[in-house]
């Protein structure tokens, strides 16, 4: 099982960040948690976490403090910073440092849900397991780019703007629009719909969700969702979901 360590120097925000992610059902163990923050990185580099969820503001050490000594210490541990702010800066400073995810106070139920299940994705791609997309990232020679298809691969379920991600990765919008046509033979929305709907598809069968469920979770309206889903695989959802559960028996 997955290690997260929980790390704010407010008692309750560790409390609610430990109560509201589905930590169990995604494969993480219960998280080390803690509100002194001078204890942090005795506690990183004692349970070397998978991930660590830490607030931005704290005192005598910031998040963004915490990044800097798991870099020198080699520990390859995924970052989920929160503030209780919602700050531009912040998120593209977030950025530069390879961040997993920038989440603004308070964090809903279906937001924690989204991100520890990428959270699971990303952790299982990196060891190897149930590798789910496969982008060719070997090609694509342009480095911010780069960074941003990974990035979207590891955050599609959000909604995502082509502007507001070009921003974060300096890229200009239009030259943006050309790579995607260049690598991926689509466009930007096209690219994010595909790997919506295949993990619709596999949702579906492997982890026999709701449809209603599986639209909420892509961010998608129920109705717009299976118009979507069956322009895509010539089926609706619930076709395709039965069609699965008729070859695995």
């Amino acid at each position: 099982m997955y290690k997260a360590i929980i790390i704010d120097d407010s008692p309750w925000s560790v409390a609610n960040i430990k109560c509201i992610f589905p930590w169990e059902h995604y494969g993480f163990e219960e998280p080390i948690t803690t509100d002194n923050p001078q204890l942090a990185l005795s506690l990183l580099l004692q349970h070397k976490p998978d991930v660590l969820f830490t607030d931005i503001k704290m005192p005598q050490i910031s998040g963004f403090d915490l990044i800097k000594q798991l870099s020198v210490n080699n520990l390859k541990t995924k970052i989920v910073l929160i503030s209780a702010y919602t700050d531009f800066a912040y998120a593209q400073q977030a950025i530069s440092y390879g961040v997993f995810r920038y989440l603004s106070k308070p964090i809903s139920r279906q937001e924690a849900e989204k991100v520890i299940h990428d959270l699971k994705n990303a952790l299982d791609k990196e060891y190897g397991k149930n590798k789910t997309f496969s982008a060719d990232y070997i090609s694509i020679k342009n480095p911010s780019f780069k960074k941003l298809i990974e990035y979207i691969d590891e955050n599609y379920t959000q909604k995502l703007q082509l502007e507001e991600l070009s921003a974060l990765f300096q890229i200009n919008p239009s030259y943006c629009s050309h790579l995607f046509s260049e690598h991926f033979n689509c466009g930007f929305t096209t690219y994010i719909t595909n790997l919506k709907l295949k993990k619709a598809a596999e949702l579906l069968v492997e982890n026999n969700m709701w449809i209603n469920e599986i639209a909420d979770f892509l961010n998608y309206d129920y109705n717009y969702f299976n118009k979507l889903f069956k322009k895509h695989y010539g089926v609706t959802p619930k076709q395709f979901q039965q069609r699965g559960e008729k070859n695995e028996s």
